[in-house]
């Protein structure tokens, strides 16, 4: 959708009959762009009815003349004083929003771009800015001031950065309004770019170039989630089986840790049944052969006994 252009505001100076319209003049907006810095009000005449009373308001600058020579600024409120003393200027002090927008201005490769640039300042010094410069010498410096400014900075972007001024606060453009003005009372507050026009075609391409930029993008978060689910399950997988290996392996270590167990206690029982085997053959054998000594020192003690018998008998029989 095309940017709703702002119409460029004019500085100008209004004569105004009636004092007491200074304020509903200073603060209405004009559908032409006309912002009324300066009113002159009409002379005084010595037939008025108000005579020698000059009621001076608030909410501006009055700039008071004798015979049209300046005697600087009024106190507001009631005076007296002769018709030759007249309000000259009434100068308002509200800031104020001046639109300058700048079309056809070439960027770096050439691209005409519209802009819209916004400026709020306000008079500071009445009797410097009307008898130094006036309210339509200042509209042409300042038109031509702020133009010159956008169209340098216009040119150092391309057209694909310059979409990056709309917003933006141009402090350096407001820093030189600032110098330039300064000795005529006008201090200016804030500097923006409202907006930023690149020609129709254009806009149209870099729209349908963001738009599949943004479907690229779209496109390529979609497949980071999708290949992330993948890598997620995949990794889930893979530790749910690391984790059945790791079971099963500790399962396997038991097992084997059991059966060495088992043949541990199976080999003690071994030793045990052997130990008790073989003290049980050394009992026997240690008693057979007691036995077999006590036979055989009976048998020794019977021939002995037998030979001294043949040996008395012998012995008888001889005698």
């Amino acid at each position: 959708m095309p940017e709703v252009r702002s119409i460029h505001s004019r500085c100008v100076q209004c004569d105004v009959r009636n004092i007491s319209d200074a304020m509903t003049i200073f603060g209405s907006k004009n559908e032409s762009g006309q912002i009324p810095l300066v009113l002159i009000p009409a002379h005084r005449s010595s037939l008025s009815t108000s005579g020698w009373w000059m009621s001076i308001p608030t909410g501006c600058y009055c700039l008071l003349q004798r015979f049209g020579r300046d005697v600087g600024e009024a106190t507001p409120g009631f005076a007296m004083m002769p018709p030759w003393f007249r309000i000259a200027y009434m100068v308002t002090v509200q800031s104020c929003t001046y639109n300058a927008p700048c079309d056809d201005c070439p960027t770096s490769d050439n691209v005409r771009v519209n802009i819209d640039c916004v400026l709020v300042f306000r008079i500071r010094d009445a009797d410097n800015f009307v008898y130094k410069l006036g309210a339509v010498h200042f509209d042409q410096l300042l038109t031509g001031a702020v133009e010159e400014a956008i169209r340098l900075m216009v040119r150092k972007e391309t057209h694909r950065t310059v979409r990056n001024l709309r917003g933006a606060r141009a402090e350096e453009l407001l820093s030189n309004l600032n110098k330039k003005f300064d000795a005529v009372g006008v201090v200016f507050s804030n500097c923006t770019i409202r907006g930023v026009t690149l020609p129709e075609s254009l806009e149209n391409s870099l729209e349908r170039a963001t738009e599949v930029n943004k479907a690229m993008e779209r496109t390529r978060r979609e497949h980071e989630y999708q290949t992330g689910e993948v890598e997620r399950k995949s990794s889930m997988t893979i530790e749910e089986l690391e984790r059945r290996n790791e079971q099963t392996m500790e399962m396997e270590k038991g097992k084997k840790k059991r059966a060495e167990l088992n043949h541990e206690q199976r080999l003690v029982k071994e030793q045990e049944h052997t130990q008790t085997a073989t003290i049980e053959t050394e009992t026997d054998i240690q008693v057979k052969r007691m036995e077999t000594t006590a036979q055989l020192q009976r048998i020794r003690n019977d021939m002995e006994r037998l030979r001294v018998e043949t040996i008395s008998r012998a012995e008888a029989e001889a005698e």
